[in-house]
């Protein structure tokens, strides 16, 4: 098919799930630098005194990737010294060309001595460096000081593009407790055989109370440093270079800042032509050294005075500054002042001193690192920073919406089954489907964010944004999940392509609706957060002020009617103060903040009580709303915030956000439903107790107790009929020949007498299908982590414990004998199964017919009875599987915050389908399918199967057509839906899953999978969704088949299927010998191996059976009127045929020896088990919409 063809469904919530990876916690120093692409390169010294390199690696399950970079080096110089490490380190990143070098120093200390290591020219376009760069050792070799021991203070690197510049300050004698410097220059083609080489320095420095940074002046050939710090007490500020290019000391220049004032922190930003700009920050004031001034002359002249730029409680104290060009004409300044804030300001207008600067907010607080950039990819605002929670964390400002995001760095976890943490998430579930409705596996979508964000697709990591799409494939069910982490109600839109179908998602919109509707004291005061486990708490505490709740309440109505004005994200730059217009409205929050309210709070903010970021009090400040929403993010924590207002300006029809804080107010346009939801979560946040209270109340309430129900009623409907089917298995034996004879001889009637198919719906599967909704993003959580652990399923127990059976020589003569007539079937079977979904009823009734005679059905005769002489050796232990606990990396700890400790295989049978259908049934009917009653309890409690059958007023089935009663149509009267939807929504989700596990599989080497549990889940899995939907047709008949002889032969043909299914799942794990050795056994081109390929020929053999009662109940229903219980018998019938193709291509898959044919039938495998679940589920569907 063409993708242009292509329909995108999606279900999007916000919800919680579970990440199965190890946060990075925060290094001893870092420095952050970037590839071409934009991926993130974090250098750092860990714990351990190793240099590492974390790297952004898109595509991969965490999304980065670190790399010991140091210890090899270490040890291969060092090996008699076991205490070497790496004490520090240095890098820059210099333009060369389209690409940029990276350059690296270490220093390695072994005690008394330090010694120097250099990587340079390392291109940021090639990664082939970054697990181990090649270091070049620089033994100190100067002759000009002698120094008893080398101690490296610093270690510099230039971003000069004509030259690299590396610079090392030592201690001159680290016995002196003056602690003075000497300063080298390293040059790496050693003239006169050596490299270090002795710097200028004009002032005595000691090694603390100074900063330093590579720069140059305008008409300097070479590097120099800026240096600022102290000489007996007196502030010390100058430039000087590295060397005189011509001979003799070079000269430096001093410089001053106003009123005597010392710096705190400097930092440069280096221009096109190397020259660079010098920030100083002193006091509260942000002050430059431009390199030219504003009439072009040359700036930073001997006894020049630093020009004061902007004035701001944020600059004091600060202790890291940061600069850099912007991709247009300005510059952005980064710091992390004295109170643990980060910030930043920009001034785009291209004279930094002419300004105007933009008022820096507090983005995050209590950070005690930061290393900043501007992304490449993105041009968006980036820096890590190490927080007070001990992590370190990614911090992005994206350019589409102004809004921060805030990432961890996430690792590979360290062990297979590491615990998965449980995260907030907006989960998206996207679902690509064809022209005939049926799924797209393996279809390129290309995936935008509004945000510059991390999202997790498919169990992958990327790093999206609103410019370059993420290009993803579906999975075998044609469906993306998309999961994006986050710590408000904001999250990103998602836009979604296919071909030329596209789709953009707003996952935001479920969760917002919930907070909007709280425009009333009332509805704030009855609003109540439940937990999984049914217990609830309210959202606000009781004796919050009425006026506190009615100011939120309004304005949380306005910014309700905002969030309406917005439906797609719209670039965010520093508004200019809009006017106040006549007649604009203005809705204010601003509840009393009690310090009873937020334990722990910190007190105003740097400007002092009354005073705020702003450093002013008094006036309107007009700022960047993702700045201003981080600003009161932390006010909140903080308790310094007093007010939120909430505007619409009808002059400019915009809405506004005002704030103040401590005093300072705020303004800022709210022009995107992003930064909308973000204010509605602080706005709730105001008259919480606790913060987490407001996501609590807006996630997706699973009700873990219905759905609970729901999965122990369906354990025992499976249970009960899997050890009803094993009891009977003498009685099918001796009953299944006889069933089949009299099956012949109706199929040779319709040979002569082909039957009519007037009164069959014409419909196709895909037309039946093409209504039916896909699972939601809650109903597929379980089943898509299952999907993607299945491989690293455990057992907590021994294997059971028998003898295999020997297949014996009958079951080979038989396949000699009957393996043509039964291969011809299958391979008709084939080619209809890929016209399945497209082709109408009545043809498919006819080519089955015509393909599926008496011959057909004695060869499964034969071939069951062969199956039998096997299954018979182990039928004591068919049912030892079931309750075999099991342990699956994130399934489990999904399960285990539901509170559910353990599990066994059946018990995740049901719980993967109970999910949905429980979620489905509420959904349409506002109800469990299940409630807490005594009905349920007895269901639950059923101790067999005639038991449970009792229930619904059923007799148990007789096995022998001349037991048989004749069956009576029965409506679906009381609680009869519930029982009827969840059987078949489990059949279906158990297809869902089966089908695209079964199809991987199917490529396995032979043996080799269904060694493994998750193999034997699938199988297992297979049974629940033949006996689910069989069942409930059981307690619940809708349209029959009314022929004894034919109810007879499928309910025998059904327990032989299962019977067939429990020995396939027992068979490899049995502690005997698990198959004869170089044993084959054929079927026609095919070869059985294994007991994987001898089992899919057993259940071949059944699947081919189960086509005889299957084409007579459409000669029943041909006859019958039109009605909704005529159409579910169809459906359930059509289910059956494409669940029956399904099977056939797996023992195809499992037993061909062409890898083409293998795929070939893998993917009808898939595509057919995919289209019976459809089916599955539209039944239950129907039904829930019938009054």
């Amino acid at each position: 098919m063409s993708n242009s063809a292509s329909t995108i469904t999606y279900s999007a919530e916000l919800m919680r799930n579970f990440l199965q990876s190890e946060v990075l916690a925060a290094e001893a120093k870092f420095e952050a630098l970037q590839t071409q692409s934009g991926a993130s390169l974090l250098f750092s010294i860990g714990t351990d005194d190793a240099m590492y390199l974390t790297r952004e690696a898109p595509g991969t399950k965490s999304g980065w990737t670190r790399s010991d970079i140091s210890s090899a080096q270490i040890a291969q110089d060092f090996a008699a010294n076991s205490g070497a490490r790496c004490a520090t380190f240095g890098t820059a990143q210099c333009p060369h060309g389209t690409t940029a070098m990276i350059h690296l120093a270490m220093v390695a200390t072994t005690g008394p001595d330090d010694h120097l290591y250099l990587s340079l020219n390392n291109p940021d376009a090639d990664t082939s460096w970054q697990d181990q760069p090649t270091w070049t050792a620089y033994p100190f070799d100067a002759v000009d000081h002698p120094i008893p021991h080398l101690k490296i203070v610093n270690v510099f690197l230039s971003e000069a593009t004509d030259k690299e510049f590396i610079v090392v300050d030592v201690l001159r004698d680290p016995a002196d407790t003056q602690d003075l410097l000497y300063r080298y220059y390293i040059d790496t083609a050693k003239p006169g055989g050596r490299a270090w080489q002795p710097g200028d320095l004009a002032m005595d420095l000691s090694a603390t109370g100074y900063t330093s940074a590579l720069g140059r002046k305008v008409g300097q050939q070479v590097d120099g440093l800026y240096t600022s710090g102290q000489v007996s007490g007196r502030p010390q500020l100058s430039y000087q270079p590295l060397y005189n290019p011509y001979g003799g000391a070079s000269k430096p220049s001093r410089f001053t800042l106003p009123s005597g004032l010392v710096p705190d922190c400097i930092a440069v930003s280096r221009n096109a032509d190397n020259t660079s700009d010098l920030y100083l920050t002193a006091g509260q004031s942000l002050y430059c050294l431009p390199a030219k001034n504003a009439d072009g002359s040359a700036g930073q002249a001997d006894n020049s005075v630093a020009v004061k730029l902007s004035t701001n409680a944020m600059f004091a104290g600060v202790r890291s500054l940061y600069a850099a060009p912007t991709t247009g004409k300005g510059v952005i300044v980064w710091g992390l002042n004295a109170s643990d804030q980060v910030f930043y300001t920009t001034c785009e207008s291209g004279n930094p001193v002419a300004g105007p600067w933009s008022v820096p907010l507090p983005i995050v607080t209590g950070a005690e690192q930061v290393s900043p950039y501007l992304d490449r990819a993105m041009d968006a605002n980036t820096f890590f920073c190490h927080t007070g929670t001990n992590k370190l964390t990614k911090v992005v400002k994206s350019p589409a919406t102004g809004l921060w995001t805030l990432l961890d760095i996430t690792l590979d976890p360290p062990e297979t089954n590491t615990p998965a943490r449980d995260v907030m998430t907006y989960t998206t579930r996207v679902r690509v489907t064809d022209e005939d409705g049926q799924p797209v596996p393996g279809i390129e979508l290309g995936v935008l964010a509004s945000n510059s964000t991390a999202l997790h697709i498919n169990y992958l990591h990327y790093s999206a944004g609103p410019v370059t799409p993420v290009l993803v494939t579906t999975d075998d069910d044609g469906s993306v999940t998309i999961m994006e982490t986050v710590g408000t109600l904001a999250g990103s839109q998602i836009t979604v392509t296919a071909g030329t179908s596209k789709v953009v998602i707003n996952p935001m919109d479920k969760a917002f609706s919930k907070a909007a509707a709280l425009t009333t004291p009332d509805s704030l005061s009855r609003a109540e957060i439940t937990s999984p486990d049914g217990s609830t708490q309210p959202l606000v505490a009781t004796g919050t002020s009425g006026t506190d709740l009615q100011t939120v309440a309004t304005a949380n109505q306005s910014l309700g009617n905002a969030y309406g004005t917005q439906t797609t994200p719209t670039s965010v730059a520093v508004p200019g103060r809009p006017g106040v217009a006549p007649g604009s409205r203005r809705e204010t929050a601003h509840p009393t903040r009690g310090k009873d309210r937020r334990p722990g709070g910190k007190g105003h903010g740097p400007g002092g009580k009354g005073k705020g970021p702003g450093g002013t009090s008094g006036g309107l400040l007009d700022v960047n709303i993702g700045d201003l929403l981080r600003a009161v993010g932390n006010a909140i924590v903080d308790e310094t915030l007093d007010e939120i207002q909430v505007l619409e300006d009808a002059a400019s029809a915009t809405w506004q956000l005002i704030v103040r804080i401590a005093g300072q107010t705020f303004q800022a346009v709210l022009d995107s439903v992003e930064s909308i939801a973000e204010s509605a979560y602080h706005l709730l946040s105001m008259i919480v107790d606790d913060i987490k209270k407001v996501l609590a109340y807006l996630e997706f309430l699973f009700e873990w107790r219905d759905i609970t129900r729901t999965k122990e009623v369906l354990t025992t409907m499976t249970k009960v009929y899997l050890t009803y089917a094993v009891g009977q298995l003498p009685t099918v034996r001796a009953q299944l020949d006889q069933c089949f004879y009299d099956a012949e001889a109706d199929l040779a009637a319709w040979a002569g007498r082909p039957p009519s198919w007037a009164g069959v719906s014409t419909s196709t599967g895909a037309q039946v299908t093409a209504s039916t909704p896909d699972q939601s993003a809650p109903a597929s959580m379980l089943s898509y982590h299952y999907q993607n652990n299945s491989d690293n399923t455990t057992n907590s127990g021994p294997d059971p414990s028998g003898t295999t059976p020997d297949p014996g020589d009958l079951l080979a003569t038989i396949l000699s004998e009957e393996g043509d007539t039964l291969y011809r079937a299958v391979e008709q079977l084939i080619d209809l199964g890929g016209r399945v979904a497209s082709t109408p009823l009545p043809d498919i009734l006819t080519e089955l017919v015509a393909i599926f005679g008496e011959t057909v059905l004695d060869s499964c005769r034969k071939l069951l009875d062969a199956a039998f002489d096997v299954i018979d050796t182990v039928a004591d232990l068919l049912l030892s599987m079931l309750d075999t606990p099991l342990h699956i990396p994130v399934v489990s700890d999904v399960l285990n915050f539901f509170g559910v400790p353990d599990f066994s295989i059946l018990d995740l049978v049901c719980w993967v389908g109970a999910i949905p259908a429980t979620l489905l049934y509420k959904l349409a009917k506002g109800s469990a399918p299940f409630p807490d009653n005594q009905e349920t309890a007895a269901l639950i409690a059923a101790p067999d199967y005639p038991s449970l059958l009792a229930l619904f007023g059923v007799a148990p089935p007789q096995l022998s057509a001349a037991e048989q009663d004749t069956a009576t149509a029965k409506a679906i009267p009381g609680l009869d839906p519930a029982a009827y939807v969840g059987g078949h929504l489990v059949s279906a989700a158990s297809s869902f899953i089966g089908g695209p596990l079964s199809s991987a599989e199917a490529w396995r080497d032979p043996g080799s999978k269904l060694g493994t549990w998750s193999g034997v889940v699938a199988i297992i899995g297979g049974a629940g969704q033949g006996v689910a939907g069989y069942v409930v047709n059981q307690i619940v008949p809708v349209q029959p088949i009314k022929d004894p002889r034919w109810v007879a032969t499928s309910d025998l043909i059904m327990i032989t299927r299962m019977s067939v299914k429990l020995a396939g799942a027992l068979m490899p794990r049995l502690s005997t010998q698990p198959f004869p050795p170089n044993v084959t056994y054929p079927l026609g081109p095919l070869q059985a191996k294994d007991w994987r390929g001898l089992t899919a020929y057993f259940d071949l053999a059944t699947a081919l059976a189960a086509l005889a009662p299957t084409i007579y109940h459409f000669i029943e229903l041909a006859e019958l009127p039109d009605s909704d219980d005529k159409l579910l018998a169809e459906t359930d019938e059509f289910s059956t045929i494409a669940s029956i193709v399904g099977r056939i291509g797996y023992t195809v898959a499992v037993t061909t020896q062409d890898p083409v044919t293998k795929g070939d039938a893998a993917f009808l495998n898939l595509m057919s088990q995919v289209l019976s679940g459809t089916m599955q589920l539209t039944e239950g569907i129907v039904v829930l919409t019938l009054d």
